[in-house]
């Protein structure tokens, strides 16, 4: 398969995964809303109880990202309720939560906190 195809089937498979994420909420935990796709970034708005939660990270990265596909993912907060969509509104570009990254071409794997967000913000690995 060529550059294009694989471009193709990840972007396919990114759109699969957000169409089984988008308005799914449970009673147990509130919904994380797929907002869209900016070329092969899947843009997710974070719910704000759940903004500083690896393991709820952990559990939507495994909805949105196929095993050993490419996969990128930004994740925002939305403190101010405004609507989501793409572009995004200032509101909510301004509240990045974290971003996730893998490369299969790479061989590489990256979660990232946003600065703003993390615990420790002299943490090499926020953005």
């Amino acid at each position: 398969m060529n550059d294009t195809g694989r471009r193709v089937v990840c972007l396919l498979a990114g759109v699969v995964a957000m169409l089984g994420v988008a308005g799914v909420k449970s009673e147990d935990s509130p919904s994380w809303q797929v907002v869209g796709v900016q070329g092969l970034v899947q843009v997710v708005i974070v719910p704000k109880e759940q903004a500083k939660d690896f393991s709820a990270y952990k559990l939507q990265l495994a909805r949105l990202c196929p095993p050993e596909r490419t996969c990128f993912v930004n994740f925002y907060e939305n403190t101010l309720g405004v609507k989501g969509e793409l572009p995004l509104p200032d509101a909510i570009a301004n509240q990045p939560a974290a971003r996730f990254r893998r490369s299969m071409k790479n061989g590489a794997e990256l979660f990232q906190w946003s600065c703003r967000v993390a615990e420790n913000s002299n943490d090499a690995q926020c953005f």
